[in-house]
This record gives structure tokens, sequence and C-alpha cells, in this order.
């Protein structure tokens, strides 16, 4: 059942936007009220006691007025918060119009009458600006598009009551009573007005406390306006309409003046028209205004009234040019401005207030406030000065007139699609970074772990040289390089110790450099005779390597790799093949540096080969950078002929990303069309890397891959509502949310080549990690980029829809359906690899556990003969724990292979209770130090993990078969000897520093079971999530 009522559905108010709407429409309808009683009086009392001739004069005193008061206002008002000057803002508005009204009772009707006309101008002005700072601070600019034009219904509502209601009034009052009323609906108003601000003080907080810090109106000055064309263009939209408005007003008033010459019956007409147009407004502003600039956007808001009317001038001045100035005319003249009035305030005045959204919080009171004081000001004295000319020259053709408002409107036009394009542009500029590429990424780590050379800490400095060594030793040279220019001297001596310990090759250069330039004597003797050193090592004859890679030692099998790195000899390349297959992962890393290093062809195949392998990509990845472009052509080969390995054919793409050369666009492309969806969508990631756009012929592919990625975002959206209020679902509803965060970065991955790539990308860093406002600026240029039918299939997608609102959205497209927990969880096992992955299907089969229901036996007998360890795995337990009779009937009927693994699986977990799978993981993810890494991640290293016990007062050394490991703490409890401090269960035993003797000893205080796995693994596969900052401090 949908969370939102029909009522709810039809205004398009979303959960938890009924009550603010219902107060600011009520604030609408108390500041509408005000309005309309005051306009009706002081029009009426203007026109019964001047000729049309004075409303030209009217109009130029209406903009000095409204100059004067922003002048004063702007400039009185700087040390006051904007919720301040708001406040003083209605009281003097209510004061103004108190006094206006005692005056109508006590001076000259001729005087009074001329200022009330002016003042209309001024009431406008306050409102204006206190109703939309008001909507813009509750409100951001998608909230606006959709509810701008339903809350102004409010003001409609008081227009409807109050403009009907005049005829009625008028024969029980006299026209000047009309301002009390006004007055008394303002009071109203100022009460509503501080019960608002007080319950939505931290309302969009981190908008409305910008807005409401001081405003610093002092830096919006007049230049401001043509300080760049977004601001120009605001200016003119402001300025040029009101010309036009006035020339409209003007034309109406006079032909209503001649039609009505009695005062009361004037006042009754004028009281009826504006009556309908106040019902044409209500039904535009709550039933179109929002949903037009919801699915149009600013477009429709900024160019449909200046379309209309246009068209509605034209008509008149041909209708005037044809039959004369008549009724036919008049008809057209009065619908002119029933149009400028609806359009205005439903679309154009909602789209113009969300103009002002991009500017800074600081700044946009200020220049709101700017807007209706000066353009709009200088709109009324041009307006009025050009009709005051045309009355001195005695020039009244009303047909003129309509020329040249038509000419003005087509000008209006044109600057509204001006507008609406650098609004597009300025909001690009507001929300778009630079993006950051997994190659970016990497780079930006290493910046940091160089930045950490410059340290006077020699165990940062070694652990930073350590890592760089591990993960990027392409950047080695420029690493010893940075470090020999520490300012520290212990550093220095420390680091020319750590280049003869590990045979640091690469610090040769940096060695070069630095006893060229040193003026330190000792330490360019030091330095020279660490290089002579590394020369002599790296000099070593063959049959002296050789016995290296045939040593026990790992440490000299590494030895042997480095030197062979830095070799050209033919016969290394035959020693290196037998280092890459060597059994410590050790020297199988660094012989994979070495074969990069030499840049043989013979050595290039086996490189790409360890791609695949997890616990050596990342090395394997940096060799083939440091080989260099020649092993492109390897690569393109390798690709083409590997069929269904996707891992190798991923990451093979993932190198052609770091290697950043033009030519592997071809490449790329042509894996846009592979069979598989992940290596297309790595593909695309790559594209977009190289700022590509797809041609027409593969836009229509990505949109069948668009319609896709929707589809298993809404499945996954549904899934996650059926899941995640039940207490023994909440890990798989975690992996579904992790689901629904690849799905999503899918969506914007085919979108950024559809479209161009650092707008998209940069849209969804934005929406990843931006503020709030800079999450709905991202929307907003997101709404206005892409294709309409794209659009109105995305935005939902991002916006804060709640599950049902948004499943019920798109119910006709991308149907979905409601199923109990143990259909759902049994749907989730049952998905293909490219919607649900490893982890998030074993989190269902464990659930499967506690929900089962009719068949469950059936999915783990299907998933226990898995290919996936840790899917076979978790379904053979859940078997037995859930149906141990069918366990064993399972078992005895099963093929040899599989009835082995029932049975080591069996032993392990059931028998000596070891933790499964999935239990590893997820001890594993609730450290401090991997709490932010998707399980999903941590999944890859499962079969990796082992466990082992510590008795009482025994010694754990993190160190194993001459290999660091990572330990996590299952049960019990160790002291560090070093520091004292106990470490007890869930905590992780974590060393950067690779040698056994560096690290750390820990006492077990009671028998302690760990968790273990190789330090070199866990860092393969969870390298791009590591917290630095915490491994370096």
């Amino acid at each position: 059942m949908s969370s939102r009522s029909t009522l709810g559905s039809l205004l398009n108010i979303r959960v938890g936007e009924g009550l603010p709407i219902l107060l600011l429409t009520l604030f609408s309808f108390l500041i509408g009220a005000g309005g309309a009683f005051f306009f009706t009086a002081a029009t009426t009392l203007f026109l019964e006691s001047y000729s049309t001739t004075m409303l030209p004069v009217a109009y130029i005193g209406s903009g000095v007025a409204g100059w004067l008061l922003w002048f004063v206002s702007s400039h009185f008002g700087k040390q006051s918060s904007q919720s301040k000057q708001m406040l003083g803002s209605l009281i003097f508005l209510i004061g103004s119009v108190l006094f206006c009204a005692i005056a109508a009772y006590f001076f000259d009707m001729r005087i009074v009458s001329f200022v009330l006309f002016i003042w209309i101008r001024i009431v406008t002005y306050i409102s204006v600006v206190v109703f939309w700072n008001l909507a813009s601070t509750m409100f951001d600019v998608r909230q606006g598009k959709r509810l701008f034009g339903l809350i102004g219904a409010g003001e409609v509502i008081s227009d409807m009551i109050g403009f009907f209601s005049i005829p009625l009034l008028i024969n029980y009052i006299r026209t000047q009573d009309l301002l009390i009323i006004a007055a008394v609906a303002l009071v109203l108003c100022l009460v509503l007005y501080t019960v608002i601000r007080k319950r939505y003080a931290v309302v969009h907080s981190d908008i409305s406390q910008q807005a409401d810090a001081i405003s610093d109106q002092s830096s919006v000055t007049i230049a401001r306006f043509f300080s760049n064309r977004y601001s120009t263009l605001l200016f003119l939209l402001a300025f040029l309409p009101m010309i036009g408005i006035y020339f409209m007003d003007y034309m109406f008033m006079d032909q209503a003046k001649l039609l009505y010459t009695e005062p009361r019956v004037l006042a009754s007409f004028l009281g009826i028209f504006y009556g309908f147009v106040a019902v044409a407004e209500f039904i535009v502003k709550t039933l179109l205004s929002g949903r037009l600039l919801d699915r149009y956007g600013l477009r429709i808001g900024l160019m449909l009234l200046p379309a209309i009317v246009a068209l509605a001038v034209g008509s008149a001045a041909l209708t005037g040019l044809v039959f004369g100035i008549g009724s036919m005319f008049f008809a057209f003249v009065a619908f002119g401005k029933l149009m400028e009035r609806v359009l205005r305030s439903s679309l154009n005045d909602p789209a113009f207030q969300i103009l002002y959204q991009p500017l800074p919080a600081h700044e946009r009171l200020g220049f709101q406030s700017m807007v209706e004081g000066v353009p709009k000001a200088a709109g009324n004295l041009v307006g009025g000065g050009i009709l005051l000319i045309f009355t001195l020259a005695n020039f009244h053709n009303l047909i003129a007139y309509n020329i040249i408002f038509f000419c003005i409107a087509i000008v209006w036009l044109r600057l509204g699609w001006l507008m609406y394009v650098s609004y597009r542009t300025v909001l690009r500029d507001s929300v778009l970074t630079a993006h950051h590429s997994m190659d970016d990424k990497r780079a930006r780590i290493t910046e940091r772990l160089l930045g950490a050379l410059q340290s006077d800490d020699p165990g940062k400095v070694n652990k930073a040289l350590i890592m760089i060594s591990r993960f990027e030793p392409t950047a080695l040279s420029v690493a010893f390089g940075a470090v020999l220019t520490n300012p520290s001297d212990f550093v220095r001596s420390r680091v020319f110790s750590m280049i003869r310990q590990f045979h640091s090759f690469a610090a040769r250069k940096a060695l070069t450099q630095f006893i060229q330039t040193s003026k330190n004597d000792k330490e360019r003797a030091i330095a020279q005779e660490t290089l002579e050193y590394l020369d002599a090592m790296a000099g070593m004859s063959i049959d002296e390597v050789s016995q290296l890679v045939r040593s026990e030692s790992v440490a000299d099998r590494i030895l042997a790799a480095k030197i062979l790195g830095e070799s050209t000899r033919f016969q290394a390349i035959a020693l290196l093949l037998q280092l890459i297959d060597d059994s410590s992962p050790r020297v199988k890393r660094a012989a994979l540096v070495a074969a990069g290093k030499v840049r043989r062809p013979e050595l290039w195949m086996r490189l790409i080969e360890h791609l695949s392998m997890k616990d050596f990509r990342h090395t394997a990845a940096s060799a083939i950078i440091l080989a260099g472009g020649h092993i492109l052509v390897h690569l393109e080969q390798l690709f083409s002929r590997i069929g269904q390995d996707r891992s190798l054919q991923i990451n093979i793409i993932r190198m052609y990303r770091r290697m950043g050369e033009h030519r592997i666009k071809n490449a790329l492309r042509a894996a846009l069309r592979h069979p598989d969806k992940e290596v297309r969508y790595e593909a695309l990631e790559a594209l977009a890397d190289a700022n590509y756009t797809a041609s027409s012929t593969e836009q229509s592919a990505l949109r069948r891959d668009l319609d896709e990625e929707i589809a298993a975002i809404l499945w996954t959206v549904a899934a996650l509502r059926d899941v995640e209020t039940i207490p023994t679902c909440q890990d798989i509803a975690q992996a579904l949310r992790h689901e629904l965060h690849i799905k999503n970065h899918r969506l914007f991955t085919i979108l950024s080549a559809m479209y161009d790539a650092r707008i998209i990308r940069g849209l969804r860093d934005k929406l990843r990690s931006g503020t709030n406002e800079e999450r709905v600026y991202a929307l907003e240029i997101l709404d206005v980029t892409v294709d309409e039918q794209i659009k109105n299939d995305i935005v939902p997608l991002l916006e804060d829809y709640s599950a049902d609102d948004l499943i019920e959205t798109f119910q006709w497209h991308y149907p979905q359906e409601q199923l109990s927990v143990e259909k759902r969880l049994t749907d989730i096992v049952w998905k293909d690899h490219a919607t649900v992955n490893v982890w998030t299907k074993a989190c269902a089969l464990e659930a499967l556990q506690h929900n089962p229901s009719q068949g469950t036996e059936n999915v783990f007998r299907a998933f226990a003969d898995h290919a996936e360890y840790l899917l076979s795995e978790i379904a053979i337990v859940s078997l037995y724990r859930s149906k141990p009779e069918q366990y064993r009937t399972f078992a005895e009927s099963a093929h040899p292979s599989l009835k082995q693994n029932m049975e080591k699986v069996l032993s392990a977990c059931i028998q000596n209770k070891q933790l499964t799978g999935v239990e590893k993981i997820r001890l594993f993810a609730s450290t401090q130090q991997l709490t932010n890494i998707p399980s999903a991640i941590i999944a890859e290293a499962a079969q990796s993990m082992s466990e082992q016990y510590v008795e009482q007062g025994e010694i754990f050394i993190p160190f194993r078969n001459g290999i660091a490991v990572c330990a996590v703490i299952i049960s019990g409890a160790f002291v560090e000897q070093h520091s004292n401090q106990t470490i007890s269960a869930g905590a992780m035993i974590y060393h950067v520093l690779p040698e056994k003797e560096t690290l750390h000893r820990y006492k077990a205080v009671e028998k302690t079971r760990l968790l273990l796995i190789d330090r070199e693994i866990l860092d393969e596969i969870v390298w791009d999530y590591l917290p630095l900052h915490s491994i370096l401090s």
C-alpha cells in the first residue's frame, strides 16, 4: 500500500511535506488577502480621483518608491539576520498600511489615493520578498519546482474570496474600509510568520543556517548585476517584463474606466474580474504548475508567459487595425491581462524564484531584495516614463501600445531562453568538481604517501616507503627522491640504511642526484657508498644470481628477483619465470615487478595472467605499467581469446584505464558489445575516463542497458523492502543496500557514455557525498541535461522517495511484487550473477535457515554443489542445521566429489565448530580497520582465511611461513608486550612493516582463538578502501 494519500498524489506532495505546505499556504493566503484588499481599494480610489493620464506618473512614483525602499533596507539591514530583516519588513508593511487606512479618513483623498496607488508596489515588493524568502528556506530547489505553485495557491484563494466579496462588501462599507481589512490580514500574517520561523528554524540546515546568518547585503551591489552573464540576464528578465506589464496594465485600466465610469461599478468589475483571475490561478497552481515545472523544467516557466502574452497583444493589435478599438479589442486586452496575472503568479514567479537558488546562500536575500528594488523599480520608471512622454505628446494610440508590447514580449521570450541556458551552465558550475576516476584515486593515495615521506617520524616514513613499494612500485624512484630531501637528518640516515637493507635499486637515480646536490659531505659519502653497494649487487654474475634463486631463504630469492629486474641479460628471463612460479607470494610479487621492469615480451603473458589472480592483481597491474605501451597488443589479443574468463577480461580493461593510451578506445568500444554485463560496464567506465560519448548505434544499445539497470534497481528496492524489517535478515538487508549502491553507480556509468562524462560523473560524486544543497543542484542539473524520457525514468530513483512510492511510480513500466520473506530470499538466491553478487546470495542462503518454507531444502541441495565455495559451504551448513535428516539422505546419494566436500564442511563447521565463510567475512567486516569496506569485497578473501588457537601464556607474532598475517580475535585476549595494552575479542592485529623482527609480540591472557589471513592477500583485495590515515598513524 502506498504511503501517499490520493490527494497527496494528485497534488504531487510527498511524505513529510504536508504540514510545512499547509502552514506556508496559510501564510500565502493571509499575505494575499492583505494584498488583494489593498490593491482593490488603492486602484479604485486612484481611478475615482484621477484620469488614466495620471497612470504613467503613478508608475514612475512606484518605481521611485520601490528603489528607495530597497536602498534603505539594504543599508540598514547589513548587520541583521535574514529572519530579523523579514520580521522588520512585515512590521513596517503593517504600520504603513494602517497609516494609509487612517489617512484615508482624515486627509485629502486625491493625495491619499495617489500615495495608495504608489504603495501597491511597496506592498507587492515586501510581500514577494518575505514570502519567497520563507519558502526558499523551507524547501529546496527540487521541492520548489513541485510545490511553489501549489503553495502560492493560498494567495489565490484569498484573492478569490477577497475579490469576489468586494462587490458585496462595497454595498455595506466604503472603499477605504477595505484598507482596515488588509491591515488585519497582515497582522495575522505576522503572527503566523513567527510560528513558522520558530517551528522550522533548522529545515534544510545546510541552506537555512547560512541564510539565517548575517546577510552580507553590502557585497550585493548594483555592479554585481553586471559581473557575469547570469546576473545580467536576471536583471534584464526582471526589468524588461515590468515595462510590458505596465503597458498592459495601462491599456486595461484605460478601457475599464471608459466602460465603467461609476466608482462602485468599477470596484465591482475589478473585484469580479480579478476574482475570475484568481479562480484560473487556483486551477493552474494546484493542478498544473508543479507538474509542468517538475516535468518540463524552467523552460516552460520562463517562456510560456511571454509567448501567450505576445499572442494576446498581437491579436489585439491585429483586431484593432482591422476592426478598430471596440469590444473585441478589449476582450483580447482583458485576455492578455488575465493570462499575465495567471501565468505570472502560477508559473513565471515560481520559476523566477528558482533562479535565485544557484546564488550563494548568504547573498540570496540581498540579491532577491535588489531585484525587487532595482531592475523592477527601473522597469516601473522606464515604463511609466515612456507612457508619460506619450501622454504629454498627446499620443494615445492603444493599437501602437499593443505593437510596442508585442515587440517587448518577443525580446522577453528570447531572454527567457537565454536565462534557461545560463541557468543550466551556472548549475553545472555550482555542483561540478573535478571527477576522480579509479586512476585519480590511486594517484591521490600515492600523493599522500609521498607527502608522508617528509615527516620527521622515521616510523611513518618507513611505512610510507613500504606501502609505495608494495602497491605502487612505479613511484618508488620518485619516492626515494622525495625522502632524501626530508629535512630531518635522522630520517635521512635511516633511509640510507633501509635502501641497503631492502636492496632498493629504485633508489639509484635518487642517490646519484643526492650526491650531486647535497652540501653535507658526510651524507654524500654515505650515499656514494650505498650507491656503489647497489651497483655491485646489480652487477652480480648470473651464476651468483642463480644460486640465490635456488636458495631456501625467501629473502635470498626476493633479492634475486630485484637483481634480475636490473638486468638486461637474456639468461635473466628463465630465472624470472622460475621466480614467478615460486611458492612464496612475496617472492612471486618481487618477480612480477622485476618482469615489468625488464620489458621483455617473453614475460608479458605471465604478467597478464596474474591480473585475474586476486592475490596478485595489483602487483601484476603495476608490473604491466612498468612494461610500457608495447604490451597493449598482447592485452588486446588475450582479451579477445579469453572467452568466458570474465575476471581476467575485467582486469585487462582496468589495465587499459590505468595506462590511459588513446589507441585503446577501439578495443574498449568493441567490449561494449560483450555479452557479459559486468565486462560492458567496466568498458564503459574506461571510456568515461577518456570522456568518450557513444555513437548513435551504441546509444540504442546503452538505452537497453539502462532499462535493464532501472529494472534491477527497482527489484533491489522491492527486495530490500521485503526483508529489512526482519531481525534475522539484517545482513541480507545490508548486502542489498550495497547492491543498490553498485547499481546506481552502473546507472551513472551508462549515462556517462550517453552524455558528457565529466558532467555525469561529477553529478554522481555530488549525489553520493555532497551536502544536501549540492545534491539538490546535482538533481536539478541532471534534470536539464538528460532527455525527457530518460529523465522521467532516472530522477525518481535519485530523489528521496520511500520504497513504496518509488515502486508505485514505476509500477506500469517496471512492475514489482511484494513477497513473503521466504519467497523473497529464494528469489534473491536464484537471481543471475549480474543482478546479485555472491555475498548477497550467501547471506540469503544463511537467512533461509531462520525463515524456512516449503522447498527450502531443495535450494540448499542445489547450491551444495555450487562452484563458488562460499555458497557451497553455507548451503551445506544450512541444510544440516535446518534439515539434518534430509542432509543425511542427500549426502548418501551425492556423487563422490560432492560427498567429500560435504564431509569436509561438516567436519570443520559442525564438528570442530569453526566459523563458516559467511561468519568469517562478517567478523572481518566488523573490525575498526575494515568497517567501511563492503562485505562483498572482503568476501573475495574468504577462502584464504584460517583459524588458530593460542594457549594461555603463549606468545603470538603475526607472522607465519615467512609471511606477515592479519589476525582478528574471535575470543580471548592478548597483552601487547611493547605497550602493555590489552587487546580483546573483535580487534584486528595489522602491521604495515613486513619483517618479523619489526612486528609486536602478543601474550595470550587466556586461550585465544584467532582468524588469520596473509596480510598481503588482504591488502590486494581491499587496497582501494584502506583507511590510509590510520595505517600511517
